[in-house]
């Protein structure tokens, strides 16, 4: 039986699909051509960083591309939301003992933004919320579930992560942990032990 449940933020908790639109529409106003399905998937579970270097987008490019992103990015803002049946879900987990968190490619501040925006303080419900400024190496590498485990005391056998991209699998993987795809967040056939539909359906795995 697992003792904690930890879930990625970015299609998994928050539906921030509007991001990937606004790097999407940059692109397309900086290279006149559209991102294909491979890439737009690739970049929805990246950092700010591999996105940059998997646009291969050069220093001479940056300030035209971030000036749009940002554009784009207040424009598509109320897009932003929380996953129907995540609140709900992460309580009921709270609320049956079990040790939640949060592991995510988004800074600290990000995660404040977030919550800000959604207006539902989401990283309260957890013991420990893990971003990527807290570690060296981002997903897939697994330094940030190893942390998780070093802070909560809990070994890795014990932890359920819940997430929608490859590199939340394969942090999940190189960490020795379970993995759970979330499906509502995600239509890439990614390798798991688990594929829950929707949100509550991570109460039912726990049974």
């Amino acid at each position: 039986m697992y003792k904690a449940v930890i879930f990625d933020v970015d299609g998994t908790i928050v539906d921030t699909r509007f991001v990937v639109d606004a790097v999407e529409e940059a692109f397309y106003q900086l290279r006149g051509r559209r991102l294909t399905t491979q890439d737009t998937d690739f970049i929805y579970g990246a950092t700010h960083q591999a996105t940059l270097d998997f646009l291969q987008i050069t220093p001479d490019e940056l300030p035209s591309f971030t000036k749009t992103f940002q554009h784009y990015m207040n424009q598509f803002l109320p897009r932003q939301r929380l996953f129907p049946g995540i609140w709900e879900t992460l309580n009921s987990i709270k609320e049956q003992g079990y040790v939640l968190g949060i592991n995510t490619s988004r800074t600290r501040e990000e995660v404040r933004f977030v919550v800000e925006t959604v207006g539902l303080d989401f990283p309260s419900l957890c013991s420990h919320a893990i971003t990527c400024d807290m570690v060296s190496a981002p997903k897939p590498d697994p330094e940030s579930l190893l942390l998780f485990s070093r802070l909560s005391g809990i070994a890795m056998q014990d932890i359920l992560f819940v997430g929608d991209s490859v590199f939340d699998q394969g942090c999940a993987q190189n960490a020795g942990c379970a993995f759970a795809l979330a499906t509502w967040g995600t239509k890439q056939q990614i390798p798991a032990q688990y594929y829950p539909a929707a949100p509550t359906d991570v109460l039912t795995i726990l049974k």
